[in-house]
């Protein structure tokens, strides 16, 4: 009894470190670089699945933003892939003004990333210096 437990516990095991495996090493598309433009007519036409915005310089003001937005064919429908709409990566840096910000945070699933107080506080010092 105790021997098969151990085989059921043992291949248990092997079964999920290859999955995890096989999920690591699938191919994933490369992120798309779109422009402001490009990003902003994606979010007004409710294609973005999830947005992450973070800094990229406080010296020039720039922001990374990226995420996934829906694909779509030839008629502006989504595309379907066994009942999930089909998502490809994309990514922009754009200078965050406020009118961009608001146009931005309207958008569902939005995430602001803020570095941590201690990596701010040597940015500015690094920042002043110059």
């Amino acid at each position: 009894m105790k021997r098969v437990f151990i085989i059921i516990s043992t291949s248990l095991l092997v079964l999920i470190t290859v999955l995890g495996l096989l999920a690591l090493l699938r191919p994933q598309a490369a992120p798309q670089e779109v422009s402001e433009v490009q990003l902003l007519a994606k979010v007004q036409s409710k294609l973005v699945s999830r947005i992450e915005i973070r800094p990229a310089s406080l010296a020039y003001h720039t922001w990374h933003v990226g995420g996934t937005f829906y694909l779509t064919d030839a008629t502006g429908q989504r595309l379907i892939d066994h009942g999930m709409p089909k998502e490809s990566p994309f990514h922009a840096t754009v200078h965050l003004t406020p009118d961009l910000e608001a146009r931005l945070l309207t958008a569902s699933n939005v995430t602001v990333v803020t570095p941590l107080p201690l990596f701010e506080k040597v940015r500015t010092l690094v920042h002043r210096s110059k």
